[in-house]
């Protein structure tokens, strides 16, 4: 935590001495914005110099988190509305499971992702994928599934929060 407390104490413009970071990461310190990793996922923070607001960005590769969702990007022009997805070495389950939770996000399946409404994207609530290391996504019944590390997202919130991000993931 001695990380997370430098990162906010730099994005407010406080002298704090900086601990070193950890391999990847990179402050800006007087830019207002500061970034750093956890396992896959990227943090960035920003500071807005005029309303003194602290926004993030928490992402890993092709995957990225919005309003308590993770949006998982398998290719654009790819139907996803008979999706399935495994957890670690779990059973598979249909993606169509969570719509409900993800319309409650603000994210309608039916009529096309937030990001891509050709098509293409996977939002599943982070809720429905606490524990897990690794999820599988198999866009449609015969197509190739596409694995994504999520090991640690939940360390990633919890340094995100204390570096002063306002409900990360939100």
């Amino acid at each position: 935590m001695p990380l997370a407390a430098a990162l906010m104490l730099s994005l407010l413009g406080h002298a704090a001495p900086a601990p070193p970071l950890p391999p990847g990461s990179r402050a800006l310190g007087h830019a207002g914005r500061a970034r750093t990793h956890v396992g896959p996922w990227r943090i960035a923070l920003a500071q807005d110099r005029f309303t003194g607001a602290i926004t993030c960005a928490i992402a890993a590769p092709d995957v990225k988190l919005t309003r308590q969702t993770l949006i998982f990007r398998l290719g654009h022009g790819l139907s996803t509305l008979k999706a399935d997805y495994r957890l670690d070495r779990g059973p598979s389950r249909p993606v169509s499971a969570v719509f409900a939770a993800v319309e409650d996000q603000g994210f309608f399946p039916e009529r096309g992702w937030i990001l891509d409404p050709e098509g293409g994207e996977v939002a599943l609530p982070i809720a429905a994928l606490q524990g897990a290391r690794m999820i599988t996504l198999r866009p449609a019944p015969g197509r190739r599934p596409r694995s994504f590390k999520i090991a640690r997202l939940t360390e990633a919130l919890i340094l995100a929060k204390a570096a002063g991000c306002p409900a990360p993931g939100a």
